[in-house]
């Protein structure tokens, strides 16, 4: 047998192994937990940024963001949470309906910002606010005493007045309203099968259109007798009928209230824009939490 043919065999099988590995070693930039980045895919990510320069600092930059969003699919994953191209290809078609194809190539060519920088954005934030819709879903606490201290400081003073909400139901006088409010008294305890109801008169024309929830409002505003009647009455409870232009009004009195009924209105609102500000605290923190615990080993 040729030994020295084998031993020439078997160092160059072994030189192009080690090769390959090594090819696949300086090909790898990062790695993140048990996943990696390639090159291949740092250089991609910058050139279809739009970049032109390959310097360390800027391979840098576009590596925290590959990173930062590998950190997010991986989370997603244990989540269940994916972003396919299809379903950023529903968001794109989304955004051009709204705003017009047109629209959206005058604001890149205006930011300069391309429409792969905006799909990868749109990734980044699909991915946050699912992650944070599960994990930090009990996590974001607001009180009345921070939405009312939002309204003062940017709205107006609270002016508190005796208020209640109250829900209108309007039947034409020349057919027998009784007889169609009886199975809406009927249901007066039960406010979900009250309003389901509503909608059904409302749907099959049996009440007007007009009818429906007043919000919150002062009882005499809707003159002295049905504001009497509707602060003499208990919560839950169907008032009625008044008749006014040929219909009969009947009031459901759904709750009372002593406080500003332009801070009610604003409640709301407030209350999602405090949410938000909290939640991009709390995801930012725990984003930082999850990169601290996270294997990371850039190897740029």
């Amino acid at each position: 047998m040729n030994f020295k043919l084998i031993f020439l065999i078997i160092m160059t099988l072994s030189v192009f192994t080690f090769g390959s590995y090594a090819n696949k070693t300086e090909g790898i930039v990062a790695v993140i937990n048990d996943d990696v980045i390639f090159l291949s895919e740092l250089e991609d990510h910058i050139k279809k940024s739009g970049a032109n320069s390959l310097k360390k600092k800027v391979k840098k930059k576009y590596l925290t963001e590959l990173i930062d969003l590998k950190l997010l699919e991986l989370q997603g994953r244990k989540l269940g949470i994916f972003v396919t191209d299809e379903l950023l290809d529903s968001i794109e078609e989304d955004f051009v309906k709204r705003n017009t194809r047109e629209a959206l190539d005058k604001e890149t060519e205006r930011t300069g910002i391309n429409l792969y920088r905006i799909r990868f954005s749109w990734r980044n934030q699909y991915l946050q606010e699912a992650i944070s819709n599960v994990v930090l879903r009990n996590k974001i606490a607001l009180t009345d005493k921070e939405i009312l201290n939002y309204y003062v400081k940017n709205y107006s003073q609270i002016n508190k007045e005796s208020l209640a909400n109250v829900t209108l139901i309007i039947i034409n006088e020349l057919e027998s309203s009784e007889e169609k409010i009886s199975k809406l008294r009927s249901l007066e305890s039960n406010e979900a099968s009250f309003n389901s109801l509503i909608l059904e008169y409302k749907k099959n024309k049996i009440i007007s259109e007009e009818s429906g929830n007043l919000g919150y409002l002062n009882p005499i505003d809707l003159g002295a007798e049905i504001g009497d009647a509707i602060q003499s009455a208990s919560l839950n409870s169907l008032i009625g009928p008044f008749s006014y232009n040929g219909s009969s009004r009947y009031f459901y009195v759904k709750d009372k209230v002593y406080s500003d009924p332009d801070f009610l209105k604003a409640k709301d609102e407030i209350r999602e824009i405090l949410f938000e500000e909290k939640r991009f605290l709390v995801l930012d923190d725990w984003f930082q939490g999850l990169r601290d615990g996270a294997y990371i080993s850039e190897r740029l």
